[in-house]
């Protein structure tokens, strides 16, 4: 729900402004201020701000839920796949930009 234009925030704004430019060179896509309202076969479907439905393709899903430890989230997607990861302010109070993206590449090794 985050806008875009605060993407990567909690850090050093020189390593935000790098990070989100290699992504944008590697074709990552960026959508803010978008409110997920539920994943199924056909993908992700958000909320905008004028409550109008956005649905995103997708096989894989992401949560990136706030700066304070809270794995309440986790239990509601235990049945959704085989392994549900927690990264990120899922598991830890650190709540830092390294912290999410340290767990979030451990995560991808393991899928």
């Amino acid at each position: 729900m985050v806008p875009e234009e605060n993407f990567g925030g909690g850090g050093a704004k020189f390593n935000q402004i790098a990070i989100i430019n290699m992504l944008k060179k590697e074709g990552v896509i960026f959508r803010g201020g978008l409110r997920l309202v539920s994943v199924g076969e056909a993908g992700a479907v958000f909320e905008d701000k004028d409550n109008k439905k956005v649905v995103i393709a997708c096989d894989t899903v992401v949560l990136s839920l706030g700066v304070q430890a809270d794995s309440s989230y986790v239990d509601q997607f235990a049945e959704c796949a085989a392994d549900v990861l927690t990264i990120g302010d899922c598991n830890t109070k650190q709540g830092t930009l390294y912290n999410a993206v340290h767990t979030g590449h451990e995560a991808g090794y393991f899928i």
